[in-house]
């Protein structure tokens, strides 16, 4: 206001005075609560998006670790010329007695140091200790409290992988409850190679005269798991 009582900015409109309009500086409630409601639907789409995410990125690891044990099992079998045994058609057990079987068979056989027998000229055999084939990351193992040697290797989702070894069509063996594992669970799903169409094309053995190697996949031994969750060697028929 002035020194002779004028409104600064007021404007005449008719001879009347009218005040300055008054700029908005905030928000209305309404304006504040759409603003709120488009971030909570953008936080929920994100971590919707970032579980499979987390999903996809859990099973190419899991992926990439059966593709490292296929190597290396073929790298056992041109030592042995044999692939590794499975626990399951002939007893496995680590120097302490505890018995192997399936995944934790595998482990044991890839981890140990490679035993080379030489015949010697008097007829007697040299065995020389080489070094292990593989070392899996601790983090990829589960070890059993009472023996260091007993390890299990555990995909993506921290549940053992299975493992059969497929000589002939005697060897192959069902693996539908824990007894095959050293890490126990709450619950274990059906051998997915008992139910053709889903993970498999036709029961039984997947790979004959070589192995079958798996891991049950995300929601691997609960109540959640579902066959089109298995991540596996053989070609899945969805791949097909």
């Amino acid at each position: 206001m002035t020194d002779t009582g004028q409104v600064i900015g007021a404007r005449h409109v008719g001879g009347v005075v009218v005040p300055p309009r008054r700029s908005r500086t905030g928000f209305t409630l309404i304006e504040l609560m759409i603003v709120l409601g488009v971030i909570l639907l953008l936080a929920a789409v994100l971590i919707v998006k970032g579980n499979q995410w987390r999903i996809e990125s859990m099973e190419k690891n899991t992926m990439s670790t059966i593709a490292i044990c296929e190597d290396k099992i073929l790298q056992y079998h041109a030592i042995f010329g044999a692939y590794p045994p499975d626990g399951i058609d002939a007893p496995v057990a680590t120097a302490e007695g505890t018995p192997l079987k399936s995944g934790a068979a595998l482990t044991y056989a890839l981890t140990q140091p490679t035993r080379k027998r030489q015949l010697l000229p008097s007829g007697e055999w040299d065995v020389t200790l080489g070094d292990p084939i593989h070392k899996f990351p601790m983090k990829d193992l589960y070890v059993d409290d009472g023996d260091d040697e007993a390890k299990e290797l555990l995909d993506a989702f921290d549940n053992p992988f299975h493992y059969d070894c497929i000589r002939t069509a005697d060897d192959y063996g069902v693996q539908d409850d824990d007894s095959v594992h050293l890490k126990s669970a709450p619950r274990h799903g059906d051998d997915p190679r008992e139910e053709a169409g889903v993970a498999v094309r036709t029961t039984g053995a997947q790979l004959p005269g070589k192995y079958d190697l798996w891991s049950h996949g995300k929601n691997g031994h609960t109540a959640e798991e579902e066959l089109r969750d298995v991540l596996a060697n053989w070609v899945l028929p969805e791949e097909e």
